[in-house]
């Protein structure tokens, strides 16, 4: 019996690119997902807070093992790193450019 790794997928691409749409249609074979942008709005705060709140959200996600997907525009160091990290420990990493 093949043991399932954990997944991180990350679609990436610029604003307005259709990330949010692709993830929409992809959410049943990506699990948990990501987006900065949504929950800025549902929690109505700012850019900055809610990133660092993210920043914990992918690393507890990559602690427990626990497969998600991130919206980025990769233009953070940070999530390069959390993709090397998330490889190191066993997850299956599934990028996408939109």
């Amino acid at each position: 019996m093949r043991i399932k790794k954990p997944r991180m997928t990350v679609l990436a691409g610029t604003n307005g690119a259709g990330k949010s749409t692709i993830t929409k249609r992809m959410i049943n074979e990506i699990g948990k997902n990501i987006d900065l942008d949504r929950m800025v709005r549902e929690q109505q705060s700012d850019y900055l807070t809610v990133g660092k709140k993210v920043i914990g959200l992918v690393d507890d996600y990559i602690d427990s093992g626990t497969s998600f997907s991130i919206e980025t525009t990769l233009s953070s160091k940070i999530i390069f790193k959390q993709i090397s990290r998330a490889k190191s420990q066993g997850f299956e990493i599934h990028s996408f450019y939109i």
